[in-house]
């Protein structure tokens, strides 16, 4: 990859499929100058290999991952050069300006003031006794008797 973010050149490390399977020059040729974009795809602007789909497609794919890894890096090195140059200007300003700025005043800390020792609990003292709740004696419920109709049993 380039400076300018484009493929600068293709080449083929290891591979793993008979020879007749590698695509010549002028196919990887066609790789030379390609950004990372929407029309980097194998079919768009990129021609396939016949009889070698997969490699082709394999080449197309490293070669977009490849891209998209040199975004991430440059957007990174982009940001921490920003920040060295936004520190670079406040260091000329600090100097331009005489020097360091104030440093602020100490504040003085609160002296700790002594609390008193809390005083004990006094003891419990004991009450009048509770006396028990009477108890109401229950009365008895009368037996039905047999000798009546059931409508005059409930009455």
């Amino acid at each position: 990859v380039g400076p300018n973010g484009r493929i600068s050149r293709i080449e083929l490390l290891s591979f793993g499929e008979p020879p007749e399977y590698v695509p010549n020059e002028r196919w990887y040729a066609q790789l030379v100058g390609k950004p990372l974009d929407d029309a980097f795809f194998l079919k768009k602007d990129i021609r396939n290999v016949t009889g070698a789909t997969l490699t082709a497609r394999a080449t197309v794919e490293a070669a977009r991952r490849v891209l998209a890894a040199h975004q991430v890096i440059e957007a990174d090195r982009a940001a921490a050069e920003a920040e060295r140059k936004r520190k670079e200007e406040e260091e000329r300003e600090r100097r331009e300006n005489g020097g360091d700025p104030p440093k602020p005043e100490p504040q003085p800390k609160p002296e700790p003031q002594p609390t008193p020792a809390p005083q004990p609990s006094p003891e419990p003292q004991p009450g009048p006794k509770p006396e028990p709740t009477p108890q109401p004696k229950p009365e008895p419920t009368p037996a039905p008797r047999p000798d009546l109709p059931p409508a005059e049993r409930d009455a």
